[in-house]
């Protein structure tokens, strides 16, 4: 009986005459009892020993790799032809070289997002806590690319510098000149504010600078008139601003009249930098801390046009004996100059009034919130989830990472050069002058301090 099997050959069986006929290999050769006919598709059972069932066929050749190279073909291979082999692409780009004694540029993982080809050149000047949740934001950010780092710690700047990418610098100046960056994000204390943003801007290159802009009026007017003769893009990290409950709140009051604004801000303890509890540096908690509740007021009942404060020191700040302070907190014996307790009353330009109180006397836990009664309508927001009763009722999430968008609305500015941005510069201004404002009226005796005396 002739066997049908394909690799039964007139010239031959078995796995060397497959070879010469050039036909692929499937598995061991397989024999017919002689009793019954197999198919041309071996299959186990009848005329076959046990275990001879058909193993899976390896893949075509062309199809396989083979340390980064094809294979021959099959049909070169059975005309035995050499055919040149075409290298394959590396999976990720080879490790930059360092020539001349210039730093090596730092190279994003495959993993991340591929980055833009026109990606905004970013440095950051002070590397500390508010830093890097903009340098995890910028890390993988498609449209950044982060080329240096910069703090008056240089150890901080070259630990960044190796977690984020940039090269690392003591000096503004230098970031400035030698990287070029076209932004940067400056993340110091108040006091350090001024010359930072006029350097840039006098360079071309636009900032982003989170709050408080400045520690005095006379360091923020300086940068805003920079800002105005260069035209560069600039935004304050306001960042509740751009949340989805803030925004929804500001489009529910657009048409109504507002009537009042309250605003809480009470804090548990004292925050690590040993600026912070000093007048002269940190500007105490109402330019601090309580400034995103004033700026916010701003944003959803119009501009301040006076401001009566009251400042008050409750708590005995000296230490107990064996006192330690809980991780990140001061250990505040070495002075105390500002004050634990602020009430300020507000007079907006609409004709609605507003309230503020913040403290630090508690000692409990972070407890800030914010209403705006109008007409027909109450509003609450609870950090930037919005709830809203009365003519209309409902409730919107502050959403996912919406602390980030901030910074992402600044980055695409920068990038499209439309320059538009929900809080320029000028915009801090004027949130720094209420903050400003309620300490004027407390040296004052008391009386109402007018904005319009402070903002030039």
């Amino acid at each position: 009986m002739t066997c049908p099997a394909p690799w039964r050959k007139a010239t031959g069986t078995g796995r060397r005459a497959q070879r010469r006929a050039g036909e692929p290999m499937i598995g061991k050769e397989r024999r017919c009892s002689g009793a019954n006919s197999c198919s041309s598709r071996p299959r186990r059972g009848a005329g076959h020993r046990p275990g001879d069932q058909r193993r899976p066929q390896p893949r075509p050749p062309e199809l396989r790799e083979d340390h980064g190279y094809n294979r021959l073909s099959p049909s070169r291979r059975r005309a035995g032809i050499a055919a040149a082999r075409t290298p394959i692409p590396l999976r990720r780009p080879p490790r930059p070289v360092a020539t001349c004694g210039m730093p090596l540029t730092t190279h994003h993982s495959p993993l991340t997002k591929e980055k833009s080809p026109m990606s905004v050149r970013l440095g950051f000047i002070g590397t500390g806590g508010i830093a890097r949740r903009h340098l995890t934001n910028c890390k993988d950010h498609p449209d950044v690319e982060i080329v240096g780092q910069c703090d008056v710690v240089l150890e901080r700047a070259q630990a960044a510098a190796t977690e984020f990418g940039g090269n690392a610098y003591q000096s503004a100046e230098d970031l400035y000149d030698k990287e070029k960056p076209d932004a940067v994000v400056l993340c110091t204390p108040p006091f350090a504010h001024g010359d930072l943003e006029e350097g840039a801007a006098r360079r071309g290159i636009h900032f982003f600078v989170e709050k408080p802009v400045a520690i005095d009026m006379a360091m923020a007017n300086r940068v805003q008139r920079v800002v105005e003769e260069t035209g560069i893009t600039t935004q304050v990290g306001y960042m509740f601003r751009l949340a989805e409950g803030p925004k929804k709140a500001r489009e529910l009051l657009a048409t109504r009249a507002v009537a009042m604004v309250q605003a809480h801000y009470y804090m548990p303890g004292l925050p690590g930098p040993s600026w912070w509890p000093k007048m002269a540096l940190g500007g105490g908690q109402l330019v601090e801390q309580a400034t995103h509740m004033l700026d916010l007021g701003r944003f959803l009942a119009g501009d301040v046009k006076s401001v009566t404060g009251r400042t008050a020191r409750v708590r005995d700040w000296t230490p107990p004996a064996g006192y330690e302070p809980a991780p990140g907190l001061l250990k505040y014996a070495d002075g105390f100059e500002i004050p634990d307790t602020t009430g300020l009353v507000m007079e907006y330009e609409s004709g609605a009034l507003g309230t503020l109180s913040c403290s630090m006397v508690p000692q409990a836990a972070w407890d800030n919130g914010f209403k705006v009664v109008a007409d027909g309508l109450l509003v609450t927001l609870e950090g930037a989830t919005a709830r809203w009763v009365g003519d209309e009722e409902g409730n919107l999430p502050a959403g996912a990472n919406w602390a980030n968008y901030v910074l992402d609305e600044f980055i695409a500015a920068v990038k499209d050069g439309t320059g538009k941005t929900s809080v320029p510069y000028i915009e801090g201004v004027k949130s720094l002058a209420v903050s400003l404002a309620g300490y004027e009226s407390v040296k004052r005796g008391g009386g109402p301090v007018e904005i319009a005396e402070l903002v030039d």
